[in-house]
């Protein structure tokens, strides 16, 4: 499914499997129950977006999702008719503006999915996940998250921002993410970034496992790596680094190997990151 426009999904019950969402404006998806397989969710247009100062439910690429009642993004993967074991893909939802949950599941997490959101000024996030603590309960029916990228553009005048709030007359919440990845580009490589004054925890604490920061090798091809770093590159007391977290295991794909932290840090690519193809 593709628009230029915004597009809204309803159902009392949706299994979203193999399939691609993406639109020029926002996606909403409102059910009470949902099955997120192997699927991707596009939304917003990088031009229409840099003409908005603040990135919320504006058309510059909001996704919501709003399930209040079970989440299943297939991270146990599922039995099929013949009784064999099926493995799923990691979703991959990508926002040229926000992201927006205005409830907690009352069952489910996103521990098979990947988010990726670009700020093009101030990206305006609402997350329901419960504040928990430093404990495993937080990454159990909590919509804890595989991996979280935040992305930008910044020059020597013009900055971005991400806002992380809790759904309204929730109290304070918490988002849990496996991996945080920050990738905010840079004009020049004589300008900064400060991510613990870019992103804002307004009543939300992140509690992340792994943090990995982008670094150019060649700012005119546009060459980078993702470094995996000892802790957050910042002062931020809403950002803080897990000692209790789940033992995550890879499920095997056939003639894949797994990369190794290290090996990672010296992965090298070309280019900006793709959104969805």
């Amino acid at each position: 499914m593709a628009s230029h426009q915004s597009s809204i999904l309803t159902a009392p019950k949706m299994h979203f499997y193999d399939g691609l969402a993406r639109a020029g404006g926002d996606v909403e998806i409102h059910a009470e129950n949902l099955d997120l397989w192997e699927a991707g969710i596009e939304a917003g247009n990088v031009l229409l977006a840099g003409t908005l100062y603040s990135a919320s439910g504006t058309g510059a690429g909001t996704i919501t999702l709003d399930v209040p009642g079970i989440l299943n993004d297939g991270y146990n993967g599922f039995t099929n008719s013949e009784g064999t074991k099926v493995n799923l893909a990691k979703n991959q939802l990508f926002a040229h503006g926000s992201i927006k949950m205005p409830v907690k599941p009352a069952e489910g997490d996103l521990l098979n999915t990947q988010l990726e959101i670009r700020s093009v000024r101030v990206a305006r996030n609402i997350w329901a996940g419960k504040d928990l603590g430093d404990t495993l309960e937080g990454w159990n029916n909590n919509v804890a998250l595989d991996r979280l990228t935040l992305s930008g553009f910044v020059t020597a005048n013009d900055g971005v921002r991400f806002d992380f709030e809790p759904p309204a007359g929730s109290g304070n919440g918490a988002l849990y993410v496996r991996d945080l990845y920050l990738g905010v580009q840079t004009a020049l490589p004589s300008v900064t970034v400060d991510y613990g004054k870019m992103i804002r925890c307004n009543g939300v604490k992140i509690y992340y496992m792994n943090c990995y920061l982008r670094e150019e090798i060649d700012y005119l091809s546009g060459t980078y790596r993702w470094v995996l770093q000892d802790s957050f590159p910042g002062v931020n007391a809403g950002i803080i680094q897990t000692k209790n977290h789940p033992d995550f295991v890879e499920a095997p794909v056939a003639g894949v190997v797994a990369l190794t932290s290290d090996e990672m840090n010296f992965g090298i690519q070309p280019g900006e990151p793709e959104s969805l193809q």
